[in-house]
C-alpha cells in the first residue's frame, strides 16, 4: 500500500507502477516508527530498492568498479563516487524533504582536495523539486536516474 502523502503526488499510472513493484519485492516503502519524544518528527516513508540490477540499469552503472564512497579522517566523506572513467561524480543522499545548506559541507571539502575537473555534484533528496545550489545538481529521489547522464 503507498503511503498516502506519496500517493497524493502521484499520477495512477505511477500509483499502479508503485504498487506492483512493491507486490514483486523489487522496491519496499520502509514506514517510520514514530512515538511522541517530545520532537517534530518525520512521518514519510522511505524507498528502497530492493532490485540491485535494476537500480544499476537505471543509473547506468555497468560494474561494482564504477562505485565508491569517500572519507578522510576528519570525518568529511561523499556517500557515492561514481566512476565515468574521465569524470568523479560525488553523489549525496540525504532522505530530508527540504535542502539544507549543511548538506553541501562535503562536496565543497572534496571539490578542494579533488579539483574542479570533476564530474557535476549531485545531490539526491527526499522533495520533489529539482534545482541548482552552490554549483551542485538537486534531484528529486524519483529522478534518481538523471544523474547517471554524464558522457564516458
Amino acid at each position: 500500500m503507498i503511503p498516502r502523502i506519496l500517493a497524493e503526488k502521484l499520477t495512477e499510472s505511477a500509483r499502479r507502477w508503485f504498487s506492483v513493484r512493491e507486490a514483486s519485492f523489487i522496491i519496499v516503502l520502509l514506514r517510520p516508527h514514530y512515538k511522541n519524544f517530545g520532537k517534530r518528527l518525520i512521518k514519510t516513508p522511505k524507498l528502497y530498492s530492493l532490485d540491485t540490477g535494476l537500480l544499476c540499469f537505471l543509473l547506468r552503472i555497468q560494474g561494482p568498479d564504477e562505485l565508491y564512497f569517500w572519507r578522510d579522517s576528519g570525518g568529511h566523506e561523499i556517500d557515492i563516487l561514481i566512476d565515468r572513467g574521465k569524470a568523479l561524480i560525488p553523489v549525496e543522499i540525504k532522505s530530508a524533504q527540504t535542502i539544507a545548506d549543511d548538506f553541501f559541507d562535503g562536496f565543497k571539502h572534496w571539490l578542494k582536495l579533488a579539483g574542479k575537473g570533476n564530474g557535476q555534484s549531485a545531490l539526491v533528496y527526499g522533495g520533489d523539486r529539482a534545482a541548482m545550489r552552490a554549483g551542485t545538481a538537486v534531484y528529486p529521489w524519483f529522478t534518481l536516474y538523471m544523474i547517471a547522464r554524464v558522457p564516458r
